[in-house]
């Protein structure tokens, strides 16, 4: 009777194994913000210079925010798991690099922003 019972819950493990590994992936963007890895224009000031900063890009429950220049930009976006093709709704070509987890955003790289709550 016991090696039955280990029996049963050897295939009841492997089963939730099988189920875990056949769902989709979640979606890596959702609730993070990258940062660009070098300052970029920001807007001119009052006395004709330009000043640089980092763009910046958010993400939440599908939809982003792009802050480049001194615009502010919002739309929707969906992620392609296996391709790591990002698809933004009329808006540039992007891509997440999954082992570096660097964003490519319209041909600039972005670094993720670490979680203010873990430092």
């Amino acid at each position: 009777m016991r090696r039955y019972s280990i029996l049963l819950a050897f295939l009841l493990a492997i089963g939730a194994g099988v189920a875990d590994a056949q769902e989709p992936r979640a979606d890596p963007l959702d609730g993070k913000t990258f940062r660009s890895l070098e300052k970029l224009p920001g807007g001119d000031r009052p006395d004709g210079k330009v000043t640089l900063i980092h763009w910046e890009v958010r993400f939440k429950d599908k939809s982003f925010t792009w802050r480049h220049y001194d615009k502010v930009a919002t739309g929707t976006y969906s992620f392609d798991a296996k391709t790591g093709t990002v698809t933004v709704k009329g808006g540039p070509d992007a891509s997440l690099d999954a082992k570096t987890g660097i964003l490519t955003w319209r041909e600039r790289k972005y670094a993720p922003v670490e979680d203010a709550k873990k430092t």
